[in-house]
């Protein structure tokens, strides 16, 4: 019937007859009713687009035929269509219309209720999915519509023909408790009051709309949950137990009633007991819990950080599994499932052992396993579901664990793929989902080459969805991605940086409306963009393409001595003669840096540059002792610790410039003991210490049995010290 009148608007047209002329208003009344009844299940636009042919029709039927035309009928469906449709302005339009001096007609109560619901269903606070997919926010500013409805609540009361009825009071009332402020709510608790008298006394009546008794009371419970403090929780409590005492209560009312406590619930694990505690009167009260009620629960056990409250939410997981047994009216939806999966996502950031994070993962494989392969055919994987999945596997403590987190990208990804092109209303994949792939990836990377071209492949995926799916290429996603790069010793790695900062040219932009969080993440970016350069030691072009790199960055990025450190890294790993000049013109910048800001980590930059220093050293093809030594010496002089890469390094210096013979084996000696003192021995420098001396040397100052607290740089005593120059075994 529907099709039939959005295909035959004109129709009427065809006939002449005077009976049917005169029966043209109510078919067209019939027609608008439909529309305005129907517009969810069609396209909202569309019905709307019909609803404007159908009232242009009958204003010119009426003029042309002397009929009657639009009546309160039609201006209530056409109000009510366009406030479906999103376009407020239309049916304030059409509203006034009505009022005019040309067409002469005063709304009824029914108008009014149906143009106020048309602001209290296009708030900015609600999120909706036009019919082709795209996202909609609310329309209007949540204290405009305030403003608006009740301007005409109060209109209203003052008509001298119509009054407000109970629809009316609740329609207010379900504006007021969705603005979420403390103003409102108040405004809210007035009007519920006013109501609440009229009723008692008898003086209001009901609409076509038909609000249901619980009503009222629910919207007031959810008026006041969204604000934190003392007297919102006593409102909210105080409506909650009236609606119980008047026997009124139903689920929706304790569900409600639950997420009072949600905001608390994060923080305070007794919020969370006072939701199972509800859960337990509504079935002393004879009231069976729904979905929602099962579904709340988890939701407000999963908000509280802590190890233990992923359990509560895999306990009502099965315990609604339970329920279902015996009631299969309250069957488990994909909701639940991916709540329980939500849950185990964030408990995998708080899990520090390897073994209890495993066992969270297996958790997570089993439900997604009931998801994908289960016999309930209603429940199938989501976004959601694939993008909590994929945060799991990336935090799994398996080197491999990126390769699966990648595979359940791809099976998201081609689940959506059809002949005819991507699937708009099917599983779509989330830019999150693509961040976690990365991270996995970026955890497993290091020095391991083909990890770059798996993530390059990652991020073209990313691009090739992008449009159809509007996702944001996040800052977060492109560090991730910077990150597998500067560690994963690919000498393509720059090449790949710079491709993807042409692709993506937004995100490394400086805005002064940035935060103070976006300016250190943009200045983490262009770090790993900068330092993906590294890997190019053969390349004597890579310092120069870093440097590019840092002089087109905004002025907040250069000032940062951690953008500095990238550079620095570069210049060190490069083997061209004069990579240590450079390394030392980076740390004098950041040394300017420090003094200038009086930066407190002004000691750890120098001794992470002195690092990279001694490194470029040791790597360049020149001659830089002396550079080296003095290096050394003050560090040394620093009182601060000498690091076991640090002493490494020099040694290194001291085989690569200095000639074998007497004096340089004194110089490993003693720079061996100082290793020694300051717990900075390794097996590498064992090694090295090892084709440096002569082989009675060697045995003279380093014991038989190699110390275990040597190997894990443990720092070493005095008395272990002075074991060693005598050549006695240590006795620990």
């Amino acid at each position: 019937f529907v099709t039939h009148v959005l295909q035959n608007h004109g129709k009427a047209f065809e006939y002449r007859g005077r009976r049917v002329r005169n029966q043209y208003q109510v078919l067209s009344n019939n027609a608008l009713k439909t529309l305005y009844r129907t517009s969810c299940e069609v396209n909202r636009k569309e019905a709307l687009t019909y609803a404007n042919k159908w009232m242009t029709n009958l204003q010119n039927f009426s003029e042309l035929y002397e009929v009657d035309g639009p009546d309160v009928n039609s201006y209530t469906s056409l109000i009510g269509i366009s406030g479906k449709a999103y376009e407020i302005e239309q049916a304030e339009e059409w509203f006034e219309e009505m009022k005019s001096d040309v067409v002469g007609i005063e709304p009824d109560t029914l108008v009014y209720n149906v143009f106020m619901d048309v602001y209290a269903n296009n708030l900015q606070t609600t999120s909706k999915f036009q019919e082709d997919g795209t996202r909609v926010e609310g329309v209007i500013d949540g204290e405009v519509a305030r403003a608006k409805i009740e301007k005409l609540f109060k209109e209203l009361q003052q008509s001298n023909k119509y009054k407000p009825d109970s629809d009316s009071y609740k329609i207010l009332i379900k504006l007021l408790s969705r603005v979420n402020t403390t103003a409102a709510a108040s405004s809210a608790e007035y009007f519920a009051q006013e109501f609440l008298s009229l009723q008692e006394i008898g003086a209001i009546g009901t609409s076509e709309l038909g609000e249901k008794d619980d009503y009222l009371h629910n919207a007031m419970i959810y008026a006041w949950a969204g604000n934190d403090s003392d007297l919102a929780f006593e409102r909210a409590k105080w409506w909650f137990e009236k609606a119980e005492k008047t026997l009124i209560a139903t689920p929706v009312t304790y569900n409600t009633m639950m997420h009072v406590y949600s905001d608390r619930a994060e923080t305070d694990r007794n919020a969370c007991v006072e939701v199972e505690k509800l859960f337990d009167r509504m079935v002393r009260n004879r009231i069976e819990p729904s979905n929602t009620t099962y579904s709340t629960v988890m939701t407000i056990w999963s908000k509280h950080k802590s190890r233990d409250s992923t359990a509560k939410v895999l306990y009502w997981f099965d315990r609604h599994h339970d329920a279902f047994t015996r009631n299969p009216s309250i069957r488990p939806t994909t909701r639940e499932y991916n709540i329980a999966l939500m849950a185990l996502s964030k408990t995998s950031n708080l899990e520090e052992n390897s073994e209890r994070r495993r066992d969270l993962i297996q958790n997570a494989r089993q439900i997604f396993r009931e998801m994908t392969h289960g016999s309930n055919a209603d429940i199938r994987p989501t976004t959601v579901t694939y993008g909590a999945m994929i945060k799991i596997i990336s935090k799994s403590p398996k080197p491999n664990a990126w390769r699966e987190a990648k595979s359940l990208l791809v099976e998201c990804i081609d689940n959506t793929r059809t002949d005819q092109g991507m699937n708009m209303d099917g599983v779509r994949p989330s830019g999150q989902a693509f961040s976690s792939v990365l991270a996995a990836m970026g955890n497993a990377s290091s020095r391991n080459p083909l990890i770059a071209i798996e993530a390059d492949e990652v991020m073209e995926l990313f691009r090739e969805i992008q449009s159809c799916f509007r996702l944001r290429m996040h800052p977060q996603t492109m560090q991730n991605f910077f990150r597998v790069l500067a560690s994963s010793n690919n000498k393509r790695a720059g090449l790949h940086a710079e491709k993807w900062m042409t692709l993506y040219p937004d995100i490394f932009s400086y805005s002064p409306s940035m935060q103070s969080s976006d300016v250190l993440s943009m200045q983490h970016l262009y770090r790993m963009a900068i330092e993906s350069w590294s890997s190019f030691e053969q390349d004597s072009d890579a310092y120069e393409r870093a440097n590019a790199i840092y002089i087109q960055a905004p002025d907040v990025v250069k000032t940062s001595p951690f953008v500095l450190m990238g550079l620095m890294k570069v210049a060190s790993s490069n083997k061209s003669a004069d990579s240590p000049l450079k390394v030392k013109e980076c740390l004098d910048q950041i040394r300017n840096l420090c003094e200038a800001e009086g930066n407190a980590n002004s000691e750890f930059f120098e001794d992470i540059g002195r690092v990279q220093l001694m490194t470029a050293c040791s790597n360049s093809a020149g001659d830089h002792f002396e550079i080296a030594t003095e290096t050394f010496e003050v560090q040394k002089a620093s009182g601060r610790p000498l690091r076991d890469n640090f002493i490494l390094r020099y040694l290194f210096c001291i085989k690569n410039s200095l000639d074998p013979g007497v004096d340089r084996d004194d110089l490993v000696k003693k720079i061996f003991q100082l290793a020694c003192y300051h717990g900075a021995v390794s097996p590498q420098m064992l090694r090295l210490l090892h084709t440096l001396l002569p082989a009675n040397d060697y045995s003279a100052i380093v014991p038989r049995d190699i110390p275990n607290e040597w190997i894990a740089n443990v720092k070493a005593d005095r008395r272990a010290y002075h074991d060693i120059h005598s050549n006695s075994r240590r006795r620990r």
